[in-house]
């Protein structure tokens, strides 16, 4: 079986010479980061219909929301540019421009690679989703956090709701911007995060530029840009001009130590760098994580469509899922937690109830992934959820099972999971004594099953 993303990919645009950008700096900066991480988590949730259901209470079975349509793609212009080759792992070759009569299969010559930005062209129309999302109300500084939502005229949909939450993660826009908020952010402060950053990325006009610094692990640094492209795509001529660091690393470097005294001038704030998790004990932005767009060295595609493909396993109910606790992963990535792991699975001596398959991704990988499917994993009753290096992409495909997350203590975060509540989204398990733990958990839930409280499927 051939790789997802092995077949050609084409990136619809015009692609122009890279020109000198100009940089936006002081306070309006820290608001133009809010309205981007703002947009970014919007287009995750309101793509796929994920909203946080407030009124949800410990052991309520929520009511999974229809997923929307996706959106239709963008209208086609008289160039094709191919940027397959920036997928690529060495990413040895840039974007080449070819007639879009011209036959596909012609191979095409790789220009030498240069920064380029990239403009997307305004969408002439999109799918009626029947609904308008307003969410300005909560970039305000009461972020009072309502986002209205009004039935588009001419619409001939029964709509049950007028009105609808903002999932509370947006609220952590705020606060993870917090340490900028009364100096602003310049320049000087933005170019200190070049010391660990992969790339920096610079919005203007509605103009990507992208400077990179040096390869990143795999190819997240690519997939996490295509992620910046989708969101243009989404809300064209909405983002605002923009310049930022981004460190495609797993764990968080910038420390909180002597950034929170009082009377802080410019050189004493912390330099604004972008990332995947974050921990108490440091200043990292959080943003979301590259597989939501695709991962393409373990063959995941992009989140909207793993969820669909979710559906199908889905459909069995809860007494009919098997009746132990489920993991599987690699437990051999600087981890003592996982390697601790281990120990709690299925012998001759204790059953702890629960079941441990370790992931060889090398020989998964000459098998063509058949059996490391991530939508087919929902055949338990509970799933466990545990941090390897750092914080891992394995959550959201676990918390997306309809099936209860057991969650070993984590000690990182990512964009929305420190809105995660226990015994309402997940049953926590102790670091220190996961075995016994896990055994106590799901003998009690066996013997509960009325109790039983579902993670919610459509949080994120």
């Amino acid at each position: 079986m051939t790789s997802l993303f092995s077949k050609p990919r084409a990136l619809t645009s015009h692609i122009t010479d890279f020109k000198t950008y100009r940089l936006v700096i002081g306070k309006l900066h820290v608001a133009t980061l809010t309205l981007l991480l703002f947009l970014i988590a919007a287009g995750i949730a309101v793509t796929s219909s994920l909203w946080l259901n407030k009124t949800t209470k410990a052991f309520d079975r929520p009511t999974l929301v229809a997923t929307k349509p996706e959106l239709e793609p963008p209208q086609k212009t008289e160039v094709l540019v191919n940027c397959t080759s920036f997928l690529n792992q060495n990413r040895s070759g840039s974007c080449s421009r070819t007639p879009l009569w011209l036959n596909k299969t012609k191979p095409y010559n790789q220009p030498t690679i240069k920064p380029v930005p990239v403009r997307i062209p305004e969408k002439k129309s999109q799918q009626n989703t029947g609904i308008s999302l307003d969410c300005t109300s909560f970039l305000n500084k009461n972020r009072s956090g309502s986002c209205s939502r009004t039935p588009k005229p001419n619409n001939n949909q029964n709509q049950t709701e007028s009105n609808r939450s903002c999932p509370d993660y947006f609220k952590w826009i705020h606060e993870d911007l917090k340490p900028w908020r009364e100096t602003g952010i310049t320049k000087e402060m933005v170019e200190r995060g070049k010391t660990t950053a992969h790339f920096r990325l610079v919005i203007v006009n509605g103009k990507v530029f992208v400077e990179n610094y040096k390869k990143s692990i795999q190819t997240r640094d690519a997939f996490t840009l295509w992620g910046i492209l989708q969101l243009l795509r989404k809300y064209p001529g909405k983002l605002p001009d923009v310049d930022l660091m981004f460190d495609c690393d797993d764990r968080p470097v910038i420390r909180s130590d002597g950034y929170n005294r009082s009377n802080r001038t410019a050189e004493d704030v912390p330099p604004p760098l972008f990332r995947y998790c974050g921990d108490r004990w440091t200043v990292d932005i959080v943003f979301p994580d590259w597989s939501f767009w695709g991962w393409q060295e373990i063959n995941i595609k992009e989140w909207s469509k793993v969820l669909k493909e979710m559906e199908e396993g889905k459909k069995k109910t809860f007494m009919e899922r098997e009746a132990y606790a489920y993991w599987k992963g690699n437990p051999f990535v600087a981890s003592p937690s996982r390697e601790d792991l281990l120990t709690c699975n299925l012998s001759s001596l204790h059953d702890w109830n629960a079941r441990i398959f370790i992931q060889d991704w090398i020989s998964e990988g000459q098998r063509g992934f058949e059996n490391s499917n991530v939508a087919n994993q929902c055949t338990h009753r509970y799933k466990i959820y545990i941090e390897g290096y750092a914080w891992s992409v394995s959550e959201k495909y676990i918390l997306a099972c309809d099936s209860v997350t057991l969650m070993v203590k984590p000690y990182y975060y990512d964009f929305f999971s420190r809105t995660l509540q226990p015994l309402q989204h997940y049953w926590p398990i102790r670091d220190k004594d996961k075995c016994r733990s896990i055994k106590f958990a799901v003998d009690w839930l066996n013997n509960h099953t009325q109790k039983v409280p579902y993670s919610i499927s459509f949080y994120i």
